[in-house]
């Protein structure tokens, strides 16, 4: 019997280093790594307040003028293609939340929406157009549009 005791008296020892050993691993990691805690905040305040804010300033012709929007303005030469390339950057960036959200809960259709608004890329229009088609994307940015005291995007609006 001492011997068994001794055995359990032992492997209760190395399960609590075992266990010290893992909080203190917690504790330094937590300490290097406290900005990973940002990234469920920003996932949570881009949908909230970014896609509502793009979508309010949203001129109410946006669907239905067919003329070309006008290329990005040049007029700096380093400052515009820094400030270009963010732009379009967050732009990916919030596309991609877009798809993450849409496997998880939250407005994925109308941030990958409000993603595409804001870059600039050959055939953004169609696919602006093919998810302003959609009743749900539609009846989204208009409900949002409401609450803002805005007037609702065109109903009609061109084909790609």
């Amino acid at each position: 019997m001492p011997f068994e005791r001794q055995i359990k008296r032992d492997s209760f020892c190395k399960v609590g280093d075992f266990i010290k050993t893992m909080m203190d691993s917690l504790e330094r990691i937590s300490a290097e790594y406290w900005w990973l805690s940002i990234i469920p905040v920003i996932s949570v305040l881009i949908p909230v307040v970014l896609v509502p804010l793009i979508v309010v300033n949203l001129p109410v012709d946006y669907f239905v003028r067919n003329e070309k929007r006008e290329k990005y303005k040049k007029s700096g030469f380093p400052l515009s293609y820094i400030l270009y390339g963010l732009k379009t950057l967050s732009g990916f960036l919030i596309v991609c939340m877009g798809i993450v959200l849409l496997f998880i809960p939250g407005q994925g259709l109308l941030t990958i929406f409000t993603g595409l608004v804001i870059m600039d890329f050959p055939g953004k229009r169609k696919l602006e157009l093919i998810l302003f088609q959609r009743k749900s994307v539609r009846k989204a940015i208009n409900w949002i549009r409401g609450r803002w005291g805005k007037e609702k995007l065109g109903e009609t609006f061109t084909k790609a």
